[in-house]
């Protein structure tokens, strides 16, 4: 939501978006989400790891990640409308799924790699 909102549409904070997603005074509604989310998910990475090296096996806590993603239903209740509906949520699941899988494997530092499995 923030790299959405904040970066795509720009209506909450930092306020930065470009023509058409948005009326700002400054940003880029093409590029600066993706470079939001890479620092978000580096920024739970980074958080992951400390966790783990330095507190988790004295504290015994558990490490998760929560994902926000819209809920596509339907329109009218016909078959196309139905695949339409199933195919928007599949792709925003596989897309954060992919995202954060690669992240796991082994991240190459690219802000555009979210972007590019994202619209693959």
């Amino acid at each position: 939501m923030v790299a959405q909102y904040g970066y795509y549409s720009g209506i909450w904070p930092p306020n930065r978006c470009s023509h058409p997603a948005g009326n700002c005074k400054a940003g880029n509604s093409d590029l600066e989400p993706y470079i939001a989310a890479h620092n978000m998910i580096l920024a739970h990475a980074t958080a992951t790891e400390i966790y783990r090296k330095k507190y988790q096996e004295k504290q015994g806590g558990k490490i998760g990640i929560v994902l926000h993603f819209y809920w596509y239903g339907p329109l009218r209740d016909i078959p196309a409308d139905r695949v339409a509906a199933q195919r928007a949520l599949g792709f925003i699941a596989a897309c954060m799924e992919k995202t954060i899988m690669y992240f796991k494997d082994g991240y190459n530092n690219t802000p555009m790699y979210i972007e590019r499995i994202c619209t693959a």
